[in-house]
């Protein structure tokens, strides 16, 4: 006679047949919904502002490092006047950064990590929160402030290079506390490691002459083209001049084009940097002919086989160490 199954027993059985397999999806599908739930979307709230307010429109745009992800596009870009404020759907924890540049005006270079996202910097990027929304310190966007302040603070990245002006002219300042951007070139062949930026633009066709005389500590000197510290084009560049451990460099400068000057330090040296230039169109205090061609950094080409040059050393002077 076959004996009866018990309740109990009935209940055993299905548990170990199919009720751990229905366990084991209802214990899947809840992890999955909790996987769900951590990567959505979230809201990084990020505002600007353009401090420069010199006329000129920053283009701005944001990359998701983490995935691959740019805003609005990689064919687009933000228009940023005055303060606006972007609301940017990252994915929890991704590390989302800024790069703005002002293409009309040639010279600003870049910030952040540039329109194209391929800078490197180490203040432009935040994590995207982990929920609901993050409201991040407005990001103000500044220029050189025309002044002559101290690099570690005013013109120590090559985007916030001091504007120079004037045919010729003194800049004074420090690179106390400056440092060496990631793929900033070596100026004049040296490591250095403390450097600090200023931009001029020739008003003249001509030759220009810069030195860092009057500079407390060992400079080195060098002068660019471009629009990217890790683009740069050498124009010329120097370690010591004149026996002293000042430096100085001398280039044929071309009308409207701008130069961007760099002082580091031999050794990483940093200290009170004078930088003094003359250039075309500048009278040096020399008047007449003096005015171009009065030193011998400043001297003029001649060109072609035989021809005529005309001038006048009206108030010209004689340099020291002149023969």
């Amino acid at each position: 006679m076959a004996k009866s199954e018990s309740r109990f027993d009935r209940n055993l059985r299905w548990l170990t047949t199919q009720g751990f397999g229905v366990l084991c999806s209802l214990f899947l599908l809840l992890s999955l919904s909790g996987a769900l739930e951590v990567v959505k979307a979230q809201t990084l709230v990020w505002p600007f502002r353009d401090g420069c307010q010199d006329g000129y429109d920053f283009q701005l745009r944001f990359f998701d490092v983490d995935n691959n992800l740019v805003w609005p596009s990689s064919t687009e870009v933000y228009i940023l006047q005055g303060t606006q404020t972007y609301r940017l759907s990252c994915t929890p924890l991704a590390k989302v950064c800024y790069g703005a540049e002002t293409p009309a005006n040639p010279n600003t270079g870049y910030w952040g990590v540039g329109i194209d996202g391929d800078e490197e910097c180490e203040d432009c990027c935040y994590r995207c929160p982990i929920s609901g929304d993050s409201q991040v310190g407005t990001r103000v966007l500044t220029c050189g402030d025309g002044g002559n302040g101290g690099g570690g603070d005013s013109n120590d990245a090559f985007s916030s290079r001091i504007r120079l002006s004037g045919a010729s002219g003194r800049a004074e300042g420090s690179s106390v506390g400056a440092s060496k951007e990631s793929g900033e070139p070596n100026h004049a062949g040296s490591r250095g490691g403390a450097s600090v930026w200023w931009t001029w633009t020739a008003p003249a066709t001509g030759t220009v002459t810069f030195d860092t005389r009057g500079s407390d500590f060992d400079t080195l000197l060098a002068v660019y083209t471009g629009s990217r510290v890790s683009r740069l084009t050498e124009v010329d560049s120097n370690d010591d001049t004149g026996g002293s451990y000042q430096s100085e460099v001398s280039f044929r400068a071309i009308e409207g084009r701008t130069y961007h000057i760099a002082v580091d330090g031999y050794g990483g040296a940093t200290g009170d940097v004078v930088l003094d230039w003359e250039g075309p169109g500048s009278d040096g205090g020399n008047g007449g002919g003096g005015d171009n061609n009065d030193a011998f950094g400043s001297r003029i080409r001649l060109s072609g086989a035989s021809g005529r040059a005309e001038g006048s050393s009206v108030g010209a002077s004689k340099e020291s160490g002149e023969p």
